[in-house]
C-alpha cells in the first residue's frame, strides 16, 4: 500500500464537543462520561452532579443499578441506530471477548462517521481482533480517517505508523511529528512525550532541546512515567550529564549515586 496524504486535525462532521449540561469544552470523541440512556457527554463536575442526583441531567432517566440495566439501555439506543450507543456497546463487547460482534457494531457506528469507532476498527486490524488477522495497511487507513476527524488517540497512532513505517512503504518522520503535535495539543501525554523525544534526538527535525523539555514537562505533569523519568535527565547541564555517565564503579560494581535515579534513567534512550 502506498502512502496516504497526511491528515489535518479537523473536528469532523460538525459534531459539538461540549458538556451537555454546562457547555464546558470536551476532548473530541472521547466519550468517557457519556450516559448510557441518551449518550450525552458531560464534564467531570457535571458527571459527579448526576451521580449525586441519581439521574441523567438530559433525559431524567434513573441511572442504571447494574451492568445488565446499563447494557439494556445501550442496546435500545444502538438498535435505533445511535452511533455513540453502538460504539459504547461495541467497547463492552470487545472487553468481554466478543470481538466479532464488537467489530460489527464498530462498523455500523463508523459508517455514520463516528471517529472513535473508526479508530477502534483500526486497532482491531492492528491487533488482529475480530477481523480475521493482523492487517497493518487497513489499520493505517482507519487511523488516518479518525485522525482527520480530530481524535487524538488516532493522531497518536498515526504518528507511530509514520515513525515506524507500519502499514506504509517507508517511514515519514516529518509526518509523524505533525501527528504527534496535533495529539499533544489536545493533551495526549503519550504524544507530548514522543514529540519531545523526536525533537531531543533530532528525528525528522532539527534538534531542539528547549522544545523537547517543554513538551516532556507537559507529559510529566500528567504523571506519564517515561516523561517523569526522562525530564530530570534532560534538565541537567551537559557537564552533570557527562559526570553521571563517567562516574566510576563503586565497590559493589554499581554507579556512584551522584545523580540518584537520574543515572539509571540515562539508559532509557527511546521509548522506555
Amino acid at each position: 500500500m502506498g502512502k496516504k496524504k497526511s491528515s489535518s486535525g479537523g473536528k469532523g462532521g460538525g459534531k459539538s464537543f461540549a458538556c451537555a449540561a454546562c457547555a464546558a469544552p470536551l476532548v473530541p470523541w472521547e466519550g468517557g462520561n457519556a450516559t448510557v440512556c441518551c449518550q450525552k457527554s458531560y464534564c467531570e463536575a457535571c458527571t459527579s452532579s448526576q451521580r449525586a442526583q441519581d439521574k441523567c441531567s438530559n433525559c431524567g432517566t434513573a441511572l442504571p443499578r447494574c451492568d445488565a440495566d446499563s447494557r439494556a439501555l445501550l442496546e435500545k439506543s444502538a438498535n435505533r441506530g445511535d452511533s455513540e450507543a453502538q460504539a459504547m456497546l461495541a467497547d463492552r463487547l470487545m472487553a468481554s471477548g466478543a470481538t466479532r460482534a464488537a467489530v460489527l457494531l464498530y462498523r455500523a457506528s463508523a459508517a455514520q462517521g463516528h471517529a472513535r469507532a473508526i479508530y477502534n476498527l483500526g486497532a482491531c486490524y492492528e491487533q488482529g481482533k475480530g477481523v480475521g488477522g493482523v492487517d497493518e495497511c487497513n489499520a493505517f487507513i482507519y487511523y488516518q480517517k479518525a485522525a482527520a476527524m480530530g481524535y487524538r488517540k488516532a493522531q497518536f497512532n498515526l504518528g507511530n505508523a509514520y515513525r515506524t513505517g507500519k502499514g506504509l512503504e517507508d517511514r515519514d518522520l516529518g509526518k509523524a511529528i505533525d501527528q504527534y503535535l496535533l495529539a499533544a495539543k489536545q493533551g495526549s501525554a503519550e504524544a507530548q512525550y514522543n514529540y519531545a523525544l523526536m525533537h531531543f534526538n533530532g528525528m525528522g527535525c532539527a534538534v531542539d532541546k528547549r522544545r523537547a523539555i517543554d513538551y516532556c514537562k507537559l507529559a510529566a505533569d500528567q504523571g506519564y512515567v517515561p516523561a517523569v523519568r526522562k525530564l530530570p535527565i534532560w534538565q541537567m547541564s551537559p557537564d552533570r550529564q557527562r559526570a553521571a555517565r563517567e562516574a566510576p564503579p563503586s565497590s559493589g560494581g554499581l554507579r556512584v549515586a551522584a545523580a540518584g535515579a537520574a543515572v539509571a534513567a540515562l539508559l532509557w534512550f527511546w521509548f522506555a
